[in-house]
């Protein structure tokens, strides 16, 4: 399977230099929709943790954003002439487009949370909102194998983005 990435002329000297692509913080998402979101009010009003210390829901949401925050993404898509792409991705159409081979770069592998060939993109009328039991689930699958049992929750929590043309 061939993925593409569009990059900018620095990124493509660090993937040279480095033969590692980059992976993005979802804070550093050109599109703050892209982000994940906690949803506040599907968080319990507040609880007694294990040691008996109370915990509000608002408490819960901060920690898991500050978890969210520490997930990195790679983004790769299976067109290499887009032109939105080339704009948005590689510094204006100025930049670069990398061809990958997913199966030698071992992007296919059930080891990752999302192997490439799971990767497509769900178009929603409104920006996803995470919840608590999302989140809740995603912690107990762990964060490293790809179980098509999950697909679904997957994709709602990682590979959904808001379709705002016309709201």
């Amino acid at each position: 399977m061939i993925v593409y990435k569009y990059v900018s002329l620095t990124a493509l000297r660090g993937i040279i230099e480095s033969h590692r692509i980059g992976f993005t913080w979802p804070i550093d998402f050109n599109d703050p929709f892209d982000q994940p979101r906690v949803l506040r009010s599907a968080y319990p009003r507040g609880m007694n943790t294990l040691f008996d210390t109370y915990v509000t829901g608002e408490e819960m949401a901060r920690n898991a954003d500050t978890t969210w925050g520490q997930c990195a993404v790679a983004s790769f898509t299976r067109t290499y002439d887009n032109g939105l792409m080339w704009s948005h991705y590689a510094d204006g159409h100025r930049g670069a487009v990398i061809e990958i081979d997913a199966d030698v770069a071992k992007l296919t592998s059930r080891g990752l949370l999302i192997p490439v060939q799971f990767g497509s993109v769900i178009y929603m009328k409104r920006p996803n909102r995470d919840t608590y039991e999302n989140r809740k689930r995603i912690a107990e699958i762990g964060d490293q194998r790809f179980d098509i049992e999950n697909y679904e929750l997957l994709q709602r929590l990682f590979l959904s983005k808001a379709n705002l043309v016309g709201i």
